[in-house]
């Protein structure tokens, strides 16, 4: 059987023309057409994992530990979105539009339906107990990013002295530059001394209930932090950062300041202008973070509602 030249020809032009788009991309070219040429912008921005932040509230209040039967709901803080829908998308948690939440044993999951909300409404925990709530959001760009606190539930039995709480950590800014300082805080409510640890997710780490930390790299990182008190209690908290090139500015979130939890008693006993006493986002004198490695040990007390010294 003859080969058809005709048909060999156009295998042959062929052939070139895809050795020559392949030689442009890797000149750093792109065929638009015949003739015309444009430079590949390999550098070109990609898009944003959201950033994430999972919250219990109380009668609209941001809490860590509840009494059995507590009608609460669980949702996404207002700093949890995707950044690439900032200015875009006018709901709250723009671009966010699932919620995924893992209860232990219950896994709601909620959808957004036009501004709907992501939380879990009016959720009920009907036994006492220590629950890591665990929250995946998924974005319109179907990207996901995670977030996990620890909520206690406690019995309606349980004397007021010997109620312990959660743990939830908070980043002020969750979205930021390359190098912008990010603070962020511990709210732990163990009883005793604390000591709260973290893993920033770029290999550092850091010790303190507020530190600082800033961020080489472009990227979507997992924070994670464990604190643990002096009789060996432990709880645990996760939120995601995102570092952008410019990254957009987010609504100012106020931090959940342990204390404010509607079920507390008034202790008349407390005034913070009587002694050594810090809110969770001061830094006692002398001191490097809350609680730190110096002579003094802080700790927090709920009654209070600050961090106290001894």
């Amino acid at each position: 059987m003859k080969s058809n030249p005709g048909n060999s020809k156009l295998w042959q032009l062929a052939l070139l023309a895809a050795l020559s788009i392949t030689a442009c991309k890797q000149a750093g070219y792109q065929v638009l057409n015949p003739g015309l040429l444009q430079p590949n912008n390999f550098e070109a921005p990609k898009s944003s994992a959201p950033t994430a932040r999972v919250e219990v509230i109380d009668r609209g209040v941001s809490v860590t530990w509840i009494y059995v039967g507590t009608h609460v709901d669980i949702r996404p803080t207002a700093d949890t979105l995707d950044p690439d829908y900032v200015g875009k998308d006018k709901c709250a948690n723009p671009g966010i539009i699932a919620a995924d939440y893992d209860l232990g044993a219950e896994k709601p999951a909620v959808k957004r339906d036009a501004c709907s909300t992501l939380a879990t409404t009016d959720k009920v925990f009907a036994t006492a107990g220590e629950f890591v709530i665990k929250m995946t959001v998924k974005s319109q760009d179907n990207e996901q990013s995670e977030a996990t606190m620890t909520l206690r539930v406690i019995d309606k039995s349980t004397p007021k002295d010997q109620i312990e709480g959660g743990f939830t950590i908070h980043a002020k800014p969750m979205l930021v530059g390359i190098n912008q300082p990010v603070v962020f805080t511990g709210i732990c409510e163990l009883k005793g001394r604390l000591t709260t640890a973290w893993d920033y997710a770029d290999k550092a780490t850091g010790v303190g209930a507020v530190t600082q930390h800033g961020y080489a790299a472009i990227g979507s990182y997992l924070v994670k932090s464990t604190c643990t008190s002096d009789s060996g209690k432990k709880a645990t908290a996760s939120l995601t950062v995102v570092v952008m090139l410019n990254p957009p500015v987010i609504p100012e979130v106020a931090i959940p300041v342990p204390g404010n939890n509607p079920n507390l008693p008034t202790n008349p006993n407390c005034d913070p202008t009587q002694g050594p006493c810090q809110t969770a986002g001061q830094i006692p004198t002398g001191a490097k973070t809350i609680p730190d490695n110096t002579t003094e040990v802080w700790y927090y007390d709920p009654y209070c509602a600050c961090y106290t010294g001894q």
